[in-house]
């Protein structure tokens, strides 16, 4: 489930259902699966709002503590 969220992090994080879905999707996966997806998120940060994007920093910042900065840095 985790590897098609995957591939439509780009239309999901776009989308008020989509963005639940994707924070739902952190909270339940596994630790591979969560830096993963976290990876697949910061790609995608640049297509929202400052304040939404500034939101999702601050969600994985939580969720991937020791691999938060490397992951951001895409």
């Amino acid at each position: 489930m985790i590897k098609e969220l995957i591939v439509a992090v780009n239309l999901l994080i776009r989308d008020r259902f989509g963005n639940y879905v994707l924070q739902t999707a952190l909270e339940c996966s596994t630790r591979p699966q969560t830096i993963q997806l976290g990876t697949a998120i910061a790609k995608n940060l640049h297509l929202l709002r400052e304040n939404v994007r500034a939101k999702w920093i601050g969600i994985l910042k939580e969720k991937l503590k020791e691999h938060a900065d490397s992951i951001l840095s895409h």
